[in-house]
């Protein structure tokens, strides 16, 4: 299943990417090429909003912050036009010159991720494949509500009225810790298991696999570090481990059913409350 649904993404969806250095832009370009993912670039703002406005294909785009004509929050600000029609596209923000301001902006304009130069490659595909993954379940897994778009201000439960989890209430958390890391030194919250558990309930709620490797790239701490918060939480019961039957080399994890009510037991009891950090 997680093979068709990424196959499906890949045949149905291309990344914009907007940045003026040509060198930084050309680097992009072979990221996505070699994942297999299709994308379309331009060093100009205006051009970028007149392709987007043209290709329906585009999900995602990855705008700077610094363009010769329209910066990246005006391109943001340009998309809401659009969002009207395509709900689903994904914005993300790139700035060498990061600040609280700008973050806040960049959200309020409903960027999905604001990532600080340098980037890592390991950093920037991740956060592209975030946002495709969202753009597909918005667009074609019957997500595309006001509220799971975030046109709905307020607070929301973090479960719907069948009682199952509410996966766009996991990603605001994601996404507050996100900002959190943007705005305090990373040091001072270096502990990946929760930032794990988020990740893994996301991928239970979206029928996707999530493979040791990435999951601890994800966490954004030393490997080693990363798979010994892996060993306690398997430990705990919280999450299992299972060889790929396919490649041996690889493992997945997700999380124990008792994980799984553990996750569902605490959302349920904050969701009353501003989701935080």
């Amino acid at each position: 299943m997680a093979a068709e649904v990424a196959e499906e993404t890949q045949l149905l969806s291309a990344v914009l990417l907007i940045e003026d250095d040509a060198v930084t832009l050309e680097n992009y370009g072979e990221l996505l090429g070699r994942s297999g993912i299709a994308y379309k670039s331009t060093r100009s703002g205006a051009e970028g909003l007149s392709l987007l406005d043209a290709d329906p294909s585009i999900d995602v785009v990855v705008t700077d912050l610094m363009l010769p004509d329209i910066d990246g929050l005006g391109v943001l600000n340009a998309l809401r036009s659009l969002l009207a029609g395509r709900p689903w596209i994904q914005a993300i923000v790139v700035t060498g010159r990061p600040s609280i301001e700008t973050a806040i902006q960049a959200l309020r304009l409903e960027a999905v991720d604001f990532l600080t130069k340098p980037i890592a490659p390991s950093d920037f595909i991740a956060a592209v494949q975030r946002a495709r993954a969202r753009a597909f379940s918005v667009r074609f897994r019957g997500m595309g509500s006001p509220s799971a778009s975030g046109g709905q201000a307020g607070a929301r439960s973090a479960t719907r009225p069948d009682g199952s989890i509410d996966i766009e209430f996991v990603r605001g958390l994601v996404k507050a810790r996100a900002l959190r890391s943007k705005m305090f030194q990373s040091e001072l919250f270096a502990e990946p298991a929760w930032d794990m558990l988020l990740d893994l309930l996301i991928a239970h709620l979206s029928g996707k696999k999530v493979y040791v490797t990435s999951l601890c790239i994800a966490a954004g701490v030393p490997i080693a570090t990363a798979f010994r918060r892996i060993e306690d939480l398997a430990a705990n019961g919280l999450i299992t481990k299972t060889r790929d039957s396919k490649d041996t080399r690889r493992v997945f994890v997700q999380l124990t059913d008792a994980g799984y009510r553990k996750m569902a037991d605490y959302l349920n009891a904050v969701s009353a409350q501003a989701p935080a950090a």
